[in-house]
């Protein structure tokens, strides 16, 4: 991590907020110099340069995340550089982005939503009690821009089928595969 590290600051001389923002031969240069540092099998040069981007990614918006929240600017540093970068935080559109970002940050559901949660959502919308089984024959509903909802087609069918107790039989069809691989 120190090589990373050392590797951004030894080409750190402009404005970028994101690595994104970097120019590719600024990166180049990133990469190169970490090159310098460290060593491996030429075998590894793919994972390793990717490792390397992400680590940079990350270390890059920790510190500079770090910095404006302290609001003091990293050793590393130049002072004009901090200046801009400053002077970028504070503007208007600057403020604007984090300010939507922070609203869908706040706002994500953290990945697929589980039955038991949906099912609450439908006995809650109908009334009633809702068993596992309804809860698959009621399609996704997705929310348009203007607020209605349209329901798209169910993809559970194989679920659908095992809680209700409708066997799926495959077997058959796999046994006949491997027979007919040992006739040959």
């Amino acid at each position: 991590m120190i090589a990373v590290r050392d590797s951004i600051i030894a080409s750190y001389r402009d404005v970028w907020n994101t690595w994104r923002e970097i120019p590719y031969i600024v990166r180049d240069q990133m990469w190169n110099c970490f090159r310098c540092r460290c060593a491996w099998h030429t075998q590894h040069d793919h994972q390793i340069s990717s490792n390397f981007k992400k680590k940079a990614a990350d270390l890059l918006k920790d510190t500079l995340w770090t910095a404006q929240r302290k609001v003091q600017k990293p050793s590393w540093m130049f002072e004009d550089v901090c200046a801009r970068l400053n002077e970028k935080w504070d503007s208007a559109k600057f403020q604007k982005k984090s300010t939507q970002a922070k609203a869908v940050r706040a706002s994500d559901k953290g990945g697929s939503v589980g039955i038991g949660t949906n099912r609450r959502r439908l006995e809650k919308l109908k009334g009633r009690t809702i068993t596992y089984g309804e809860v698959f024959e009621e399609p996704p509903a997705k929310k348009k821009k203007d607020g209605t909802r349209i329901r798209g087609k169910p993809h559970a069918e194989g679920t659908y089928a095992w809680l209700n107790g409708v066997k799926v039989n495959r077997l058959p069809r796999m046994v006949a595969q491997s027979n007919r691989h040992r006739m040959m």
